[in-house]
């Protein structure tokens, strides 16, 4: 019963997607024959969808200057998901170094497995409230490696030849990762030029400040897994009980959050106004809601500098 559905399912969110509204069972036979008629659709596909594909992954590595941008795409990822802590680290597997992601956000459904893989492909795209660029934050992660690989049991899947396959399930990661925690796991095989200190250096530009905008990570650590060192940290705490008030902003009563964190030894104070769109004006490629957020969080002491979002 389980495979005949994900059989059925598979081939719906393949062929018409935006009509599916099914919900994803949570069994290895599902997964397992979802994940198979996927890679039995994908062999039928012309050729012009092959070329496009390839075309499309190509491009989205070439999106960012910067080649880690789409580390804080997948934080962003991860928030939008309800997770409350990312944790990114670097391995030796099977002779190569490896990038490790886990989020504890929600699970990966059915409908993503695809937009997970496919460039320029996007579930957000009919939501006003999440945060992730288009249809493009994992696959800027191609500037840092390739054969992107995704577990979040019973779903084993990755990027081969710009094509969703299946891939067999991943052991535990003492200390970063627990198959049975029900966390999403991230793998991707790092080119040469990136290491371990490459992903050090590329963190230490964080600040925790970074995460006062995120609505649920609070929480982000780097782990040097073949070491078994301590890992670095990343945190802040909410100090205080979110407020609401509102403001009138261009004629519209505006509602305002207000929520005080605790970041390094400084009080931030952040306020997120939900601001009327104006007549005629639309976000790029998302829906565009009633209002949206603007967010202006500022140090309440100490000498950090404020910032707005």
């Amino acid at each position: 019963m389980d495979a005949r559905l994900g059989r059925e399912h598979a081939a719906a969110c393949f062929n018409s997607p935006s009509t599916f509204n099914e919900p994803t069972l949570r069994s290895r036979e599902y997964a397992l024959a979802a994940l198979a008629e996927i890679e039995r659709l994908q062999v039928d596909q012309p050729e012009i969808l092959r070329k496009l594909l390839k075309g499309g992954n190509q491009g989205a590595k070439l999106l960012n200057t910067d080649p880690f941008q789409g580390l804080r795409e997948v934080v962003q990822n991860a928030d939008d998901l309800g997770a409350t802590t990312v944790r990114f680290g670097t391995r030796t597997f099977n002779g190569r170094k490896q990038l490790v992601i886990v989020h504890d956000g929600a699970p990966v459904e059915l409908p993503h497995v695809l937009p997970m893989i496919y460039p320029f492909y996007s579930t957000k795209q009919d939501s006003a409230e999440l945060k992730g660029r288009f249809g493009i934050g994992l696959k800027t992660l191609g500037q840092l490696g390739s054969d992107l690989t995704i577990h979040s049991p019973p779903f084993h899947f990755g990027s081969r030849d710009d094509h969703a396959a299946m891939v067999d399930e991943a052991s535990a990661i003492p200390g970063f990762y627990d198959p049975s925690a029900e966390n999403t796991l991230f793998t991707i095989d790092l080119e040469p030029q990136y290491d371990h200190q490459s992903l050090k250096d590329w963190f230490g530009s964080w600040m925790p400040s970074d995460l006062v905008f995120l609505d649920r990570v609070h929480t982000v650590t780097l782990h040097d897994v073949d070491h078994d060192a301590d890992p670095e940290v990343l945190s802040i705490q909410q100090s205080q009980s979110p407020e609401d008030f509102h403001l009138p902003v261009s004629g519209f009563p505006s509602k305002v959050s207000r929520t005080t964190f605790y970041v390094a030894g400084c009080n931030w104070v952040r306020f997120v106004c939900q601001v009327k769109v104006p007549a005629g004006l639309a976000r790029t490629a998302k829906a565009t809601g009633d209002f949206s957020p603007i967010s202006i969080a500022l140090p309440v002491d100490g000498g950090t500098q404020g910032c707005c979002r």
